[in-house]
């Protein structure tokens, strides 16, 4: 069953719960209630649905559609002052909370560099965050067992070494394998997006992950967290390859989970150069533009309302000795840009900008792209411009490849 589908309940004991809660609130209310009804939460619908932090249950005897996205806690449980549930609101009997289990457990993969992309994402303009079945993990669900799984779902061999963070909060990983990991209560880790667990694997792992099977369509947008920079050099500010404002592109963004845990500054500095594909230099790093604080090593709170980089107007300054481009060994077939194309704010930087008469480079691998706000997905290359900027190019932006 896909995780975003609800949990059938046909139990009669929680149907006496939900009546003896809607007559209680009926009392409270003055109103009359007609014998054997449960309660018209959904007016002209068979269904009711409950929402918990992190999962969806309903009686229904039949389907209906829910959105993708998990409830938030704000829009779960809820008590009146009296001790009474505001089912009609959405707030679950205490007694009915109790029966309630999680469902999902969310993640995320890294290697020491960063953000690895998941085979099996759950936002079209986040493909690092995804979610497993909690039932799906064998018990009795110790940190090994937890490992095994998700390197199992993402391709890689049992054997993978990793190491698994319970929060991308936490400084240190997990190191007793045999630690029992709470997953299928109403806490513990993995149990909502915004604090998933983290999957540290070996870069030179990549190579033999194996390659998923494919993407379903149609998936929302996730809610990014950034850190803003500017990156430079001796001679001055460089146009950055994570760009998002064409008015600017020198202001680069990165979410900040997609920094693999520890957050310290070495970890966001291994990311930044990463996403910049740069190597081979000294960099130091300052709190604003200013070049007054430097950015000693140490951990940062990128989760909280106010850390370095946190607002667009004050990004943090990555200054580099010299800048030596990664060279990228699969991009390797030039090719020619023969329309102008420059994507909406929402499709940066996925989606390359490109100029006609511009020359990219190109593994000529087919690929297909959503674009967000588009009907369908495109086909087309991923490509490198002159700039070292890579993105997503649509093949008809493009002078045909059998000509080349």
């Amino acid at each position: 069953m896909d995780i975003d589908q609800v949990i059938r309940v046909h139990s009669s004991p929680i149907c006496n719960i939900l009546r003896e809660a809607t007559c209680q609130q009926n009392h409270l209310t003055g109103q009359a209630q007609s014998p054997g009804q449960i309660t018209n939460h959904d007016t002209g619908s068979e269904s009711l649905t409950l929402l918990s932090p992190s999962i969806k249950v309903a009686m229904s005897s039949s389907s209906s559609d829910l959105k993708p996205k998990d409830a938030k806690p704000s829009q779960g449980i809820q008590h009146s002052g009296e001790g009474v549930s505001d089912v009609r609101r959405g707030g679950l009997p205490a007694p009915l909370l109790l029966m309630v289990s999680r469902s999902a457990v969310y993640y995320r993969l890294y290697t020491t560099l960063g953000a690895m992309k998941s085979n099996n994402p759950i936002y079209v303009n986040d493909p690092f965050i995804s979610r497993t079945l909690a039932r799906l993990i064998t018990p009795p669900h110790t940190a090994l067992l937890v490992k095994n799984h998700l390197l199992k779902i993402e391709g890689f061999a049992r054997e993978t070494p990793c190491t698994l963070f319970e929060s991308l909060s936490n400084q240190t990983a997990i190191e007793d394998n045999s630690t029992r990991l709470s997953i299928k209560g109403q806490s513990g880790p993995g149990l909502t997006e915004d604090d998933p667990v983290a999957l540290v694997v070996e870069v030179q792992d990549i190579e033999n992950r194996s390659a998923s099977e494919g993407q379903p369509n149609a998936l929302p947008d996730a809610n990014l967290h950034y850190l803003y920079y500017r990156i430079y050099d001796p001679d001055g500010a460089l146009a950055s390859r994570t760009s998002f404002d064409r008015t600017d592109d020198f202001l680069g963004r990165v979410d900040t989970r997609s920094i693999a845990p520890p957050h310290s500054v070495a970890s966001v500095e291994a990311y930044i150069r990463s996403a910049e594909g740069i190597a081979n230099t000294t960099i130091q790093m300052f709190e604003n533009t200013s070049g007054g604080s430097p950015l000693n090593d140490r951990i940062l709170p990128l989760f909280s309302q106010d850390f370095p980089g946190s607002m667009k107007d004050e990004p943090i300054a990555v200054v580099c000795e010299d800048v030596l481009l990664v060279v990228d060994p699969r991009l390797f077939k030039p090719i020619k840009v023969k329309t102008t194309f420059r994507p909406s704010d929402a499709n940066l930087p996925l989606w390359l900008s490109i100029t006609a008469g511009d020359t990219l480079h190109t593994d000529l691998a087919k690929m297909n792209m959503a674009y967000i706000g588009g009907i369908q997905s495109c086909s087309g290359y991923m490509a490198m411009n002159s700039a070292g900027q890579e993105g997503f190019v649509m093949d008809s932006f493009l002078e045909s490849a059998e000509s080349l």
